[in-house]
């Protein structure tokens, strides 16, 4: 030891700075880029179909998750606006895709019935061709 690096580390001051430095640099240099998220086809098809309910809050977002507006069902806007939606099932083959829909109950998340829904890839995004709506679905539990 001496009086300048009474900790006797370095005959350099500063060198372990140096060190620390250099090894913050480096992981954000390699960490920072190699962090970034590329969403899988299936996260891209599952974010249509669990947004379906925001977007049954107006007409124009409902219709615009449809590949043809047209046959977007718009009387059944608000039955789409009361529930959650998962799709733990998901195939797809080119640029079509099926997937096994849970219509979920938002407040227990108990899975209320099943459905098959189609979609459709239009450039880069994922559209719902069909959107099947089973026939006795509950109502869903209010809130409170």
């Amino acid at each position: 030891m001496n009086r300048m690096n009474p900790a006797g580390f370095s005959r350099f001051p500063g060198f372990g700075l140096y060190w620390i430095v250099l090894l913050v640099a480096n992981g954000c240099m390699t960490g920072c880029r190699s962090g970034e998220y590329e969403p899988s086809e299936e996260d891209r098809i599952y974010e249509v179909i669990s947004g379906i309910a925001d977007a049954a809050a107006t007409e124009d977002s409902f219709v615009a998750f449809f590949a043809n507006p047209a046959t977007a069902p718009r009387d059944r806007r608000a039955d789409y606006g009361r529930y959650s939606y998962q799709a733990p099932t998901i195939s797809i083959d080119g640029d079509m895709a099926s997937a096994e829909v849970e219509i979920v109950q938002p407040l227990d998340d108990s899975v209320l019935a099943t459905a098959t829904w189609k979609l459709q890839k239009k450039g880069e995004t994922w559209l719902l061709l069909e959107a099947e709506w089973p026939s006795k679905l509950p109502a869903p539990k209010p809130a409170g």
